[in-house]
């Protein structure tokens, strides 16, 4: 597909009011260093444009602050010397000054104008704002519902158009059509949020009635803090713990499998649990950046947009009691178990311990990548962890039909059995081979899922 050509990608560049790709937890200038190694910009142009542009926005003394300390204007700066560091031919812009104070709006748009007359880049802007237009644009294109309704000179649109003002509005309760009449013409209800079309000079008298007639809205998402996350994730390990000891007082052999190796397993299961939670974060977030259009900013670097939206945060702290505690449990049930420590053996449990980790990668993003379909993906979500942990005990204690299934069909009881089958030389070659085959399969099927999703994407205004 030519959009997703990387040569065609590094051409132009993205800045929406609404949307970032910013790390908030982090000054912008790492998020500059990023795009640098991204798009393959030499060190010494990067300084340049980097000393440039920040000198033309003022933000020099900024580089250094936590992008969600910085103001709503500083933040669009920032974002502005990212997308422009690449020296892009095209600048999309998107709402630029949606929410900034006046002086804000006046500094973002006479940087626009002069870095197009500097450098001639093309900017193509939408805007509800008619004094963007006014600063930047000679020439105005109106679109309604696909259909060009208006292309001419500028004069000619604040002249038609610049007399009506909407109004978003979003309620505690639900709104009532009829009643939201007598302050403009309704465009949109639905449940709890409306769109109102005002009169601009009625704008000043309409802000109060309606505040003062609707209880407003505040909404605050926040990260769950890293101790939390820490503190509930030993909660869940102390439990697995305690099912590792229920199996060592037994004591005994089961279809084959003995206690220690059976430790091996849990010990297997626990430790992919925490480094598959490690990036579950990602997956997580997959629909509701394909609900919200935030996949945007993603679809338009020149990488591989899976690694990047998948593999893009990673969480060090949450992994950090599962991992440690599934390797001791290993080692533990390795030396009681009396176990060879050869090259073969520890080379062969690790090889199949990687394509196991890789096989959940493949296998769980699968049911995420139904939101490009589904609008609630919650229920086969809740499925795919309820099949994952199938492997909370060894598929030796389950019946034969159940173990044909976990193995070729629904392949996750490759994922932490095998390594210990493996190192207690009870898994055949032919098995050998296809817990080393299987992940590579599963990736097949999940890249032809992830294009088709992808050519399904409309992004959340299309």
């Amino acid at each position: 597909m030519h959009l997703r050509r990387r040569g065609y990608q590094r051409r132009f560049a993205i800045v929406m009011g609404q949307k970032s790709q910013l790390w908030p937890d982090l000054p912008a200038l790492d998020t500059f260093e990023l795009n640098r190694r991204i798009y393959e910009i030499d060190e010494d142009a990067y300084r340049r444009t980097l000393d440039e542009l920040t000198g033309l926005l003022d933000v020099r003394a900024l580089l250094q602050v936590q992008v969600r300390r910085l103001s709503l204007g500083e933040r669009m700066k920032m974002e502005l010397i990212a997308a422009l560091l690449h020296r892009p031919d095209i600048l999309y812009l998107d709402e630029p000054t949606i929410g900034l104070d006046i002086l804000s709006q006046r500094s973002i748009r006479d940087f626009l104008k002069y870095y197009n007359e500097q450098t001639r880049t093309t900017l193509l802007l939408t805007s509800h704002y008619t004094a963007d237009i006014e600063a930047l644009c000679p020439r105005s294109i109106i679109i309604n519902h696909g259909s060009v309704v208006f292309d001419g000179p500028l004069a000619e649109v604040s002249e038609v158009f610049g007399h009506k003002k909407l109004i978003a509005l979003k309620a505690q309760r639900d709104l009532d059509p009829v009643g939201l009449a007598r302050f403009g013409a309704v465009r949109e209800c639905r449940h709890n949020t409306a769109l109102l079309e005002v009169d601009r000079d009625g704008l000043e008298r309409c802000l109060p009635q309606l505040l003062g007639a609707l209880p407003v809205v505040d909404l605050d998402v926040r990260d769950i803090p890293l101790e939390e996350g820490i503190a509930v994730e030993c909660g869940y390990m102390l439990i697995k713990l305690m099912y590792a000891v229920l199996i060592l007082n037994a004591g005994a052999d089961i279809n084959g499998l003995s206690a220690n190796e059976m430790l091996m397993c849990i010990g297997t299961y626990i430790l992919v649990t925490g480094v598959y939670m490690g990036v579950y974060p990602n997956f997580w977030a997959l629909p509701l950046s394909v609900r919200d259009g935030s996949l945007d900013m993603l679809l338009t670097k020149p990488v591989n947009t899976q690694f990047l939206v998948t593999l893009r945060k990673l969480d060090f702290g949450m992994p950090l009691p599962d991992v440690a505690c599934g390797a001791a449990l290993i080692a533990w049930g390795w030396r009681r178990e009396g176990l060879a420590v050869t090259f073969t053996n520890v080379a062969g449990f690790a090889a199949l311990c990687l394509a196991g980790l890789f096989l959940t990668y493949c296998l769980f993003l699968i049911p995420e990548l139904l939101s490009f379909w589904f609008v609630a993906g919650n229920g086969m979500q809740a499925l795919s962890s309820a099949v994952f942990d199938f492997n909370n005990t060894p598929m030796n204690l389950y019946p034969h039909w159940v173990r044909r299934l976990g193995i070729f069909v629904l392949p996750v009881f490759v994922i932490t059995n095998f390594p210990t089958l493996f190192a207690a030389g009870k898994l055949p070659p032919a098995l050998t081979a296809w817990g080393l085959a299987v992940p590579v399969l599963a990736f097949g099927v999940q890249r032809l899922v992830w294009r088709r999703a992808l050519r399904r994407y409309t992004s959340a205004g299309g």
